[in-house]
């Protein structure tokens, strides 16, 4: 499996991390078409169109979604067009860049997968060390990616941090393997807060925005979906 060491290939861009929140449910994807775009996860079934490179870290999801795709009936049964294809191809289907960052993986000879090394230390891993920043979490991973690759800002779509109110669901898809846990996502926040304070250590001058709606992450600054695309126009 090929290492990758990025070059700033955005640089002085603005870039957007793509969470899985469920208030992403029924955001409208071509806002950010063309766009420089990093998706967490399963958001790869949204397609390269949409999300430029795929990253994910836990090597359960590689195993029972990412690597082969799934099968599960009642996750199929819930999406259409592009996105099953994807959801049941896996990753391979995906078309665009894949970053992995799970030391598993490390000397596997899969050719369209890349990998990169887990920072040893709390915070954002400097550009050039061909690692990013871990702590049991692919947003952070993906925040250092955009950064490494140059962005000079990087608004956070879907980091909502919680149980979606309406539903009772984590993510706008269900393309997942694990249970739907509230607990997990104040560790989330923590881990945010070593990004936050590393931010103008490692990357001075960037910004980190957070653009979701009814988010429990405070460490970055908000704005509004309606009021960011409004200002984007």
């Amino acid at each position: 499996m090929p290492r990758w060491d990025p070059r700033p290939e955005w640089s002085g861009e603005d870039a957007y991390v793509l969470g899985g929140g469920d208030s992403l449910r029924h955001f409208s994807w071509d806002l950010i078409r063309g766009q420089p775009t990093i998706g967490c996860n399963s958001n790869f079934i949204l397609g390269h169109e949409i999300v430029e490179i795929a990253i994910f870290g836990d090597i359960l999801w590689w195993e029972r979604i990412g690597r082969l795709g799934t099968t599960d009936a009642r996750i199929l049964d819930k999406l259409e067009g592009d996105r099953l294809y994807h959801a049941r191809y896996g990753l391979q289907a995906f078309g665009g860049r894949v970053v992995g960052t799970t030391p598993r993986l490390y000397n596997n000879t899969c050719p369209w997968l890349l990998t990169m090394a887990r920072h040893g230390t709390a915070g954002l891993a400097s550009p050039g060390t061909g690692a990013l920043a871990w702590a049991g979490n692919t947003g952070c991973a993906a925040v250092n990616l955009a950064l490494t690759l140059g962005a000079r800002r990087v608004y956070l779509l879907g980091f909502d941090m919680h149980l979606g109110k309406s539903n009772g669901k984590s993510n706008w898809h269900d393309v997942r393997y694990e249970a739907d846990k509230a607990s997990v996502y104040q560790k989330f926040c923590r881990e945010f807060e070593h990004i936050s304070r590393t931010l103008p250590i490692v990357f001075p001058g960037r910004e980190i925005w957070n653009v979701t709606d009814d988010s429990n992450l405070n460490v970055f600054p908000k704005v509004s979906l309606a009021e960011h695309f409004a200002q984007r126009k």
